[in-house]
C-alpha cells in the first residue's frame, strides 16, 4: 500500500505538534470556525471538507491556513491550523480487483 507521511510543524510557537495538510491536500474540520462576514475568516463546521491552499508562515501567518470548503458555495477564507485533521487514504483491499475478481 501507499504510506503518506505527514509533516508536523509547532502550533502557535508552543512546542505542540499537529499534523498540517499539504497544499492542496483536503483536510476535514474537527472544529468549528466562526467569522465575521467579509472579514477574510471562513466560517465551517466540524465535519466539513476543505482543499488546503496556504499553509501560513512568519508571525503574522504562523497557525492558520488558508482554504477552500470542498462543497457549495466552495467559498474560501482562513481557519485556525488546529480545527483539521488530514485525511488519509485508504489502503487498497487486498486480493480485489476492479470488477471483484480475486
Amino acid at each position: 500500500g501507499v504510506v503518506i507521511r505527514l509533516r508536523c510543524r509547532a502550533v502557535f510557537g508552543l512546542g505542540l505538534m499537529a499534523p498540517v495538510p499539504r497544499v492542496g491536500g483536503v483536510a476535514t474540520l474537527t472544529a468549528s470556525e466562526t467569522a465575521e462576514p467579509n472579514s477574510g475568516f471562513l466560517t465551517a463546521r466540524a465535519g466539513e471538507e476543505v482543499q488546503v491552499l496556504h499553509i501560513g508562515h512568519g508571525a503574522e501567518e504562523r497557525g492558520w491556513l488558508f482554504v477552500r470548503r470542498v462543497e457549495a458555495p466552495g467559498d474560501s477564507g482562513w481557519i485556525s491550523a488546529p480545527s483539521v485533521m488530514p485525511q488519509r487514504s485508504k489502503p487498497p483491499s487486498a486480493g480485489v480487483t476492479p470488477g471483484g475478481a480475486a
